[in-house]
Order: C-alpha cells, then structure tokens, then sequence
C-alpha cells in the first residue's frame, strides 16, 4: 500500500521500490529520492547505492538499472551489517581482495563526462594505513579516486589524477566534484577543499570498483555505507547532497557524525 501511494506520489520513488526484497526501508528511500529532486541533485546523478536491510537492497541502484547498472558484482567474501555497512579487506601482498564493482565506469551512462564529473563515499568508519585508494578506477598512468591518506590524516577525491586533500580523520560522506572546467572540489561533510588547474587526461573506461586497490602492500579494513558517481556538482550541490545523505544514515541509524 504504501510502495503504490509512493508511486502515485512519484515514478522514480515507486519503481525503487518495487524492487526491494525488504520493504521497511521504502520511507527512508522515498524522502531520500525526493529531497534530491527538490535539491536539483537527482538528475545529475547516475549511480547511488545506499545500505539497507539486506545485501541485494544495499547494492541496488536508486537511479535505476536504465540509467546505470546496478552494482551487483561481488568478490571475496564481504561482512555485511544490516543498516549500516559493508565492510572491505584487501591484502595486495597475498593477493586477497574483497572488492564490490560498480559496473559502471567514465564512459558510461548519460551524465558522467570529461571535465564534469563526481564521485561520493559514505565512509563508515576511517581506515588506518597509508594511501588506501577506497573507491577507484586506474590505469598505472591516470585514475580516479577517493583515498584515505592516512600517514597525512588527509582524504583526498581525485577525478583523473587531480584532486585536493581535506584534512580530517573523520568518518562520513567524502565527495569529489568538477566544479568548473578548471575547478574540483573535496568535500568531506562540512569541510571543503578547492584546486583549479586545466585537465587533460582522458576517460578511463575501466569499471569503478571499492576496495581491491593494488597500490600499497597493506590494505587496512573499512566500512561504508554508500557510493555514486554522476556528472559534476557545485559547491553548493554537494553540501545539499552530503546533508541528505545524513538524514538518510540518521534515519537508518548509521550515522557516524
């Protein structure tokens, strides 16, 4: 009943979630998907998944399989907590990985382009280590990342090489956005960091994928709780995007804030 009061309220809203195993979540999603289209931030996104009750909700993509495919494809066995997380291990010296793939990459879908693009990562808690690239696609020349610098207590999102860092340890949502052709952006909750410089480097058409990083010996564990990708923000998107993605893990109960 209420998935089809949602539907008649809002298409987008009603198509998610009749695809839902659990359905005890639908309200939080509902005003989650609608704040974003209020924000002006729903139409700019291409891929966003978001915890929930089970692992095949959690990895279902809000924007819809017509948009992007849903991130459906596991590696390794990856600990899932109900509401709040999974939680990813890679030890690239022993060629262990636990890896959640996107399938999506740069050249996909409608709104992610050159010059124009965002990447976002709740994080559940803050990894230890150094340099744990999180949320990526890389060739040995170019990527796109979110990583943790952990012998700097910095994040840094880097959108084809180039990206600012913010410093802080906290936990939460980290986002990293073209704000202008010769702009980015880190924003990690309340606090931002800018650069301007040109960019050059081409798309990568490698799929996006979390956790399973080869660039540092040690990977530590971690926990998160939500990613997407879509086509670049303002400042002032993301601080909407990023209060949203609060309200969601504060009525899920996951927040880390």
């Amino acid at each position: 009943m209420l998935t089809n009061l949602l539907f008649a309220q809002d298409p987008d809203v009603g198509n998610h979630l009749r695809r839902l195993v659990d359905k005890s979540s639908s309200a939080d999603l509902a005003n989650l998907i609608l704040g974003l289209k209020t924000d002006g931030i729903w139409l700019k996104i291409d891929v966003l998944c978001v915890v929930g009750p089970n692992v095949i909700d959690s990895y279902l993509n809000l924007r819809g399989p017509a948009i992007a495919p849903d991130s459906s494809e596991f590696s390794g066995a990856i600990p899932f907590t109900a509401d709040e997380s999974f939680q990813l291990v890679s030890y690239a010296s022993s060629g262990q990985t636990n890896t959640i793939t996107l399938n999506y990459a740069e050249t996909d879908g409608p709104n992610l382009a050159q010059y124009d693009a965002h990447m976002m990562l709740y994080a559940y808690d803050k990894p230890t280590g150094s340099d744990d690239e999180i949320f990526y696609n890389r060739t040995t020349s170019t990527r796109s990342s979110i990583t943790n610098m952990g012998t700097s207590s910095q994040w840094r999102a880097a959108l084809q090489n180039i990206g600012p860092n913010v410093s802080t340890t906290a936990a939460g949502t980290v986002i990293g956005s073209r704000t202008a052709d010769d702009a980015q952006e880190t924003r990690v909750n309340d606090t931002a960091a800018t650069n301007a410089t040109s960019f050059t480097a081409p798309l990568l058409s490698l799929d996006f994928k979390i956790g399973g990083a080869t660039n540092s010996v040690d990977k530590a564990t971690f926990k998160v709780s939500a990613w997407g990708a879509g086509s670049g923000l303002t400042s002032a998107e993301m601080g909407l995007y990023e209060n949203r993605l609060r309200t969601y893990a504060q009525a899920r109960g996951f927040d880390v804030y």
